[in-house]
């Protein structure tokens, strides 16, 4: 195909841009393989939620060559492959892998627009690039290979209209891309393309299917009056771009560009105080420019170019986005308070990650709390700033049948407000040991001197229980009865009794 530049004639004087599709084939299971690669070459498969009875979203060639197979139950797809892999591939990781493609596409041109409804499907328009690069199949395989770098795979198409690339993206085999010569040649070979490539629902398809449509070409000559009464305005308008009856509308995503100063020192710094005002005068003019476009800061990123090589990098995540100088400087003094440089700074660099600012709405005649939440926020800003991202946690909870499974630690970002619920009893609150803590075997003979909680608490004088829990059939089987044991001195503690291995276990105590 030849290669041309970006912009192009075509059709005499007139230029036409160049647009390229690309199509990140089973985005999710990417994901899965981008987070750990050393799964690469063994069965892996895309899960919902952690848990066995989440469904299977995405299999690899070695899971489906071990029968495992789309919409089955993790718990299932365990049974048929033992060494089966799972990722957890929820609404949060697909979004970050979004921004993430997103942001490395974004270097190759300012204006990418993905796909809403179909994860990693991405155009990426040509305008303006033209003397950047040596022709569309450079800047092709320039995008491919930022994105190979990360562990992703695309199939690419570079052409002029939106369906039409996508089309071709769709169905191609993983490789080469292609680049089109002229949008006559774009819209010839679509025509062949599997209507089955096409992003249409499995209800469609089939209907499509019963009807002898196979093909994209197929598709765009339907009559379109017949295609509205039949299956609706969604695939109406597909079908009419399919048709070359409508251009699909380009809708750039915004690009968030950081913004960033650097100062080179005449004489190293290694004093707190001198790295501050440094970092403040830099951080000063770009805050306010935040400001005046009701923006703030998100990420405040400080690079230190150390005097005998090195660099020391400090990110700070303040509560809530601010343009508070002040508060991020006492930020970065409480993180470099702890810290001992080998040498001192000859440069310095501050960055800023830019997002909308917070609104925060006039309280003169609302109610006044007793602690307002952009101080709670300062507060969580300030305990992250100075014991790391992972200081501050809360307890998820996960779909898990063990109680030591069922939760999981998150960051705490923001401190919701609080919604008590009235309560006609106390709730029952547990104390839960992680692990459990294995117990001295439970005498023959009833309860009788049984030291469940050490020689300070006194011996069991009540057990209520057996309450059963059974489970992991898909993996290490798991029997276990549950029992709550009062002491002589009160407390209640949370006992189980292994039935596999015949072992008591305290999993907590009841407050």
């Amino acid at each position: 195909m030849e290669q041309g530049r970006l912009g192009e004639a075509a059709n005499g004087n007139a230029r036409r841009e160049r647009l390229a599709c690309l199509d990140l084939v089973a985005f999710a299971l990417q994901l899965v393989h981008v987070d750990r690669p050393d799964w690469r070459g063994r069965p892996a498969v895309a899960v919902e939620h952690d848990g066995p009875q989440s469904p299977v979203t995405h299999a690899n060639d070695a899971a489906r060559a071990a029968g495992v197979a789309v919409g089955m139950r993790y718990g299932v797809a365990l049974g048929l492959c033992a060494e089966l892999a799972a990722g957890v591939v929820d609404g949060p990781r697909v979004a970050a892998g979004v921004a993430t493609v997103l942001a490395v596409l974004q270097r190759f041109s300012p204006l990418v627009q993905p796909k809403e409804d179909e994860p990693g499907v991405f155009w990426v328009h040509g305008r303006g690039l033209g003397g950047l690069y040596g022709g569309p199949k450079a800047w092709a395989d320039a995008m491919l290979g930022a994105l190979g770098a990360l562990g992703f795979a695309a199939r690419l198409a570079v052409g002029f209209d939106g369906f039409s690339t996508y089309a071709a993206a769709k169905g191609l085999a993983k490789g080469e891309p292609l680049v089109f010569r002229s949008p006559e040649e774009e819209r010839v070979c679509i025509q062949g393309v599997p209507i089955a490539a096409l992003h249409l629902p499995p209800p469609v398809r089939d209907r499509l299917h019963r009807l002898g449509i196979a093909s994209a070409g197929e598709f765009a000559k339907l009559p379109a009056g017949g295609v509205l009464e039949r299956f609706g305005s969604e695939v109406f308008d597909l079908q009419r771009l399919a048709a070359g009856a409508r251009r699909a509308e380009f809708c750039a995503a915004k690009e968030e560009l950081p913004l960033a100063a650097e100062v080179h020192l005449d004489e190293p710094e290694a004093r707190l105080e001198g790295l501050l005002h440094h970092v403040g005068e830099l951080a000063a003019p770009m805050l306010a420019g935040l400001a005046r476009s009701a923006q703030a800061a998100r990420v405040l990123l400080v690079e230190l170019q150390l005097e005998r090589g090195g660099v020391r990098t400090e990110r700070l995540v303040p509560g809530e986005p601010t343009c508070d100088l002040v508060w991020l400087l006492r930020l970065l003094a409480m993180r470099l308070e702890a810290v001992v440089l080998p040498a001192g700074a000859e440069r310095i660099r501050v960055e800023l990650e830019p997002t909308a600012a917070p609104a925060h709405q006039g309280a003169l005649f609302l109610q006044h709390h007793a602690r307002h939440p952009a101080a709670l926020a300062k507060v969580l800003g300030a305990l992250t700033a100075a014991l790391g991202p992972d200081a501050v946690v809360r307890a998820a909870s996960t779909s898990a049948h063990l109680p030591e499974r069922s939760y999981r630690w998150e960051r705490l970002v923001d401190l919701p407000r609080a919604r008590p619920r009235p309560e006609t009893l106390p709730p029952l609150v547990r104390l839960q040991l992680d692990p459990p803590l294995e117990l001295p075997p439970r005498p023959r003979h009833g309860t009788d001197g049984w030291l469940a909680g050490g020689l300070g608490r006194g011996a069991v004088v009540r057990l209520v229980g057996p309450y059963l829990l059974s489970g992991g059939w898909w993996g290490r089987e798991v029997r276990r009865e549950y029992h709550l044991a009062e002491l002589q001195t009160g407390e209640v503690l949370w006992l189980y009794y292994d039935a596999e291995r015949r072992t008591w276990h305290c999993q907590g105590r009841v407050t």
